[in-house]
């Protein structure tokens, strides 16, 4: 199914993979890694929220575009693992990142619909262990 705005909507099965962390639903051929939920996350955002790291790192070898998309508050999964303070996560998004070379910022230094850097989230939500990890990936963050 899609929206007007040409946005593939994830369907039930798909979402609840994500939620659960089950990554055979992967080698289904209709799975294009463009579908996302009503909110514009995708699964990536999804699966950073419950923490389902071996999905996150199947589907970013299938699909590592998907580490940088913007939900409907414009977060990438970067700040949604900042907010969770799951630095494994962290860890893996950022080796997917720089492992694609994916132009353009770097989501890290990203901002969502509030001004906020996933630095700023980690912050926020005071998961410091985080915050400093992203500091040391990279540390113009601070400036």
């Amino acid at each position: 199914m899609e929206k007007n705005d040409g946005t593939k909507i994830m369907d039930n099965d798909l979402y609840e993979a994500a939620v659960k962390g089950d990554s055979t639903i992967l080698a289904n051929a209709t799975v294009g890694g463009d579908e996302c939920t009503e909110t514009k996350a995708n699964l990536i955002h999804i699966a950073v929220r419950h923490e389902r790291y071996d999905f996150i790192e199947t589907t970013l070898g299938k699909f590592p575009h998907l580490v940088c998309q913007r939900n409907s508050d414009d977060n990438t999964p970067f700040h949604i693992a900042a907010e969770m303070g799951n630095t494994r996560i962290l860890d893996l998004l950022v080796n997917c990142y720089n492992k694609a070379a994916l132009e353009g910022l770097a989501p890290w230094r990203e901002k969502n619909l509030e001004g906020n850097t996933p630095l700023h989230v980690a912050l926020i939500h005071a998961k410091l262990q985080l915050a400093n990890n992203l500091v040391m990936i990279d540390p113009e963050l601070t400036g």
